[in-house]
């Protein structure tokens, strides 16, 4: 008849106590961390593609590379600037100005927000013109949003354009749009935006 070492039983307890810990943390450990926001916070990204993404340090700053120049006195701070009735009708004609003389990728189409109430860090989607008045087709899209992918908790379109989010890169998963603006996407949405269109 084989003996219980009492020592020998605790230093195994004490071993399935400690593995199930790990087990349990590992979970949360695999559970994907939020990118980064770049230190320069206020990205101004082309949806074509054709120009690479731009970070500033001020809205301002940002507002003005997004526009070609035309809007070079945005408030400071996003928040200020939603409130701003004048602001968006300058974001407005800069767009449609644009479309006039066939400027390329100065036309904002969207401002998405990293929080709620147009808060936090902004990112601005531009293209080289807005949207036409249907929501039968897509005008522009992204199939992901690698400096702000699962980050959107608010946003604003211009240039005639309607937004919609989904969840997953390449429009799939779960999705609210298309619409004009939301100071709160909504918790089902909220920090799972991995792509968008606009139409």
């Amino acid at each position: 008849m084989k003996t219980i070492n009492a020592t020998r039983v605790l230093a195994a307890v004490a071993a399935l106590a400690v593995t199930g810990m790990a087990l349990a943390a590992s979970p949360a450990q695999a559970v994907e961390k939020r990118p980064a926001v770049p230190q320069r916070q206020h990205c101004v990204h082309d949806v074509s593609g054709r120009t690479p993404t731009a970070c500033f340090d001020s809205f301002t700053e940002a507002i003005s590379r997004a526009t070609g120049g035309r809007v070079s006195d945005a408030p400071g701070s996003p928040r200020t600037a939603m409130r701003d009735v004048g602001f968006e009708a300058k974001l407005n004609a800069a767009a449609a100005q644009s479309s006039r003389v066939g400027i390329s990728a100065d036309t904002v189409i969207s401002i998405e927000y990293m929080e709620p109430d147009f808060g936090g860090a902004a990112q601005i989607w531009s293209a080289n013109d807005g949207c036409n008045d249907t929501l039968n087709n897509v005008d522009h899209e992204s199939s992901t949003v690698n400096w702000a992918v699962n980050q959107i908790s608010s946003y604003r379109s211009y240039a005639n354009c309607w937004v919609k989010h989904y969840e997953n890169p390449g429009f799939g998963g779960a999705s609210i749009g298309y619409l004009p603006t939301r100071s709160y996407i909504g918790d089902a949405m909220n920090d799972r935006t991995s792509s968008i269109r606009w139409s």
